[in-house]
């Protein structure tokens, strides 16, 4: 294991648990293992990062406690990593388990999900998050690499008939899933942002939990979309469209019981308040990055098809929101929009220019597409602009004049940022395929310090 990964679980822990209680599981750990035969010859810190692992699994998984599938996978990747038997995993995993959930301050998980759960938590996570993130939900890669495998033998003609024959319940189980998403984003393409947020909902106290079972989470979904779209929208106005979705849907609850899944929400990291300098009682409630994420799909979706987008209205936009409605609309209702304001050097967010070059490579010629991305090399312009556009141009077909630009940038830039970034690119790509005496001579004009970086 990785030492930023080590560092990160045991972090995870300290603030999950108090002292006394790591104190605890570890004197129950240490007494149970070295009662194992199998034990014996591992090293002393062997057993503790055994350790590390086996309770940051558990506490960072507890909802799947009682679910076979997850049971079974944690077991799996601690026999690959660690030199003992599924049968004394077994044990030492069953006796974690009793003492975590006799921890007091931590909440307690009274539901039961099903093995179908687990494997849809784990395929939305997998189609929705980097690798090594995947790494962060306690089995090292073993979901990701069981929803690759089940993907790889996914296909259009997966039928029943197929599912009877296959000897692999789990990836049967896991195409049925597969299937399931692939219906639902033909007919919602937002469907997945939907499926994250429900898994948000995993760990929501009473009665949103069984409110949630019951009626879905289109209703908070919706909510957080109106939020997006009103920006400084005042807290007792976004619980009031909260209240409001729920009454529609005929479900009972009290008023009071509302702040405390605003809390969650927050706690979820699905949103924040700012509060008003003047006046601390006054909050307004905001989108964080990653509620812009999973209802960025369903905005776009939301923006009418003969509808013209114009430049106040991409500019009023998050940064997430306004790449992603750039890599959406038609070239028809945006080319112009786009083209004029890359021309007034328009400070769309960074991130949205390579997706604005593309929109652009339809209609304009490599030379014109360098020409306006070039704007964005120029001095006083931020950092973050200069790499992207930087990026774009590497993208285009590498002209004498380009090459120059590029070069004077890696050598004389103002950022150190910019001038590492041009420089590996430089060394990655094949700007000078074909001429390497070129190439050589440019490595040696560089400042060694950008190139040992």
């Amino acid at each position: 294991m990785e030492f930023s990964a080590l560092k990160h679980k045991i972090q995870f822990l300290t603030n999950s648990i108090t002292p006394s209680v790591r104190d605890e599981l570890e004197f129950h750990f240490k007494e149970r293992i070295q009662n194992l035969k199998e034990s014996q010859n591992m090293s002393a810190s062997l057993r503790s990062l055994l350790f590390v692992e086996l309770n940051y699994a558990l506490l960072k998984n507890r909802a799947w406690l009682k679910t076979e599938v997850f049971w079974d996978l944690l077991k799996e990747y601690l026999h690959d990593n660690y030199p003992l038997g599924k049968k004394s995993l077994g044990i030492l995993m069953d006796l974690q388990k009793v003492k975590i959930q006799d921890i007091d301050h931590l909440p307690v998980y009274d539901h039961t999900l099903s093995n179908i759960d687990y494997l849809e938590f784990r395929f939305v996570k997998t189609i929705s998050r980097k690798l090594e993130k995947q790494k962060d939900l306690g089995i090292g890669n073993m979901g990701f690499i069981l929803v690759k495998n089940a993907k790889d033998q996914f296909s259009s003609k997966f039928s029943e008939n197929e599912e009877k024959g296959s000897t692999d319940h789990l990836i049967c189980d896991l195409k049925k899933v597969i299937l399931k998403h692939h219906c639902d984003a033909r007919r919602a393409p937002w469907s997945i942002g939907l499926s994250q947020l429900k898994w948000k909902m995993l760990y929501i106290r009473e009665p949103f939990f069984t409110i949630c079972q019951k009626i879905g989470v289109r209703w908070i979904f919706d909510s957080l979309l109106m939020l997006g779209v009103e920006k400084d929208c005042k807290d007792n106005k976004f619980i009031g469209a909260l209240e409001k979705t729920l009454k529609e849907n005929k479900v009972s609850f009290q008023h009071d019981q509302l702040k405390l899944l605003v809390d969650y929400l927050h706690e979820s990291d699905l949103i924040y308040f700012v509060s008003s300098s003047s006046n601390k009682k006054y909050k307004t409630c905001h989108l964080s990055k990653t509620s812009y994420e999973l209802t960025s799909e369903a905005f776009v979706q939301s923006i009418e098809s003969d509808h013209t987008i114009s430049r106040d209205f991409i500019l009023s936009l998050s940064p997430t929101w306004q790449k992603k409605l750039i890599e959406s609309v038609t070239t028809d209702q945006c080319s112009n929009v786009l083209l004029d304001m890359i021309k007034n050097r328009d400070l769309i967010h960074p991130t949205s220019i390579s997706s604005v070059a593309s929109k652009l490579k339809s209609l304009n010629t490599p030379q014109e597409i360098a020409g306006l991305m070039s704007q964005y090399l120029a001095f006083g312009i931020s950092s973050e602009y200069r790499i992207e556009a930087s990026q774009v141009l590497f993208e285009l077909p590498q002209t004498s004049v380009l090459k120059r630009l590029l070069i004077k940038h890696a050598k004389y830039d103002q950022s150190m940022k910019v001038r590492d970034f041009i420089t590996k690119k430089i060394i990655e790509s094949r700007l000078f395929i074909g001429n390497e005496k070129e190439k050589a001579n440019l490595l040696e004009s560089l400042p060694r310090k950008v190139l040992i970086r």
